[in-house]
């Protein structure tokens, strides 16, 4: 029979770290929402405006999850090898990581603006 007292701390270690990625997706909600209620009001009759933002909001949000699967790949190697003792390893991993993410961020922005121009021609 399931009881809930049983795993009561398994539970408490998986909200303390799924928390972060669930305040992260709250937040790309939020600021969708807000961008549509904003620009909403600003359209008026005309729903062109809104369906300009929510086409944008939605191409942001492909490379947004793009880039999240990348980066998750990153976290049970460096784990893994944590877990085993390889502190040398595990540490190199986890610069590199470091530095890719970091240029991975900045090639996933390139795209975004290189994606601008292109959005004008969709009138």
């Amino acid at each position: 029979m399931y009881k809930f007292a049983t795993y009561k701390d398994q539970y408490k270690a998986n909200l303390r770290l799924a928390l972060p990625v669930v305040l992260t997706q709250l937040g790309q909600i939020l600021t969708q929402f807000a961008d549509n209620l904003m620009v909403g009001r600003y359209g008026g009759d005309d729903p062109t405006p809104l369906a300009a933002v929510s086409f944008g909001g939605a191409v942001f949000f492909i490379l947004f999850i793009a880039a999240i699967g990348i980066a998750l790949g990153m976290t049970p190697l460096v784990g893994e090898l944590y877990a085993q003792g390889d502190r040398e390893k595990s540490s190199g991993l986890l610069q590199n990581g470091i530095l890719f993410y970091g240029l991975l961020g900045v090639a996933m922005a390139a795209v975004q603006y290189a994606v601008i121009p292109l959005m004008y021609h969709l009138g």
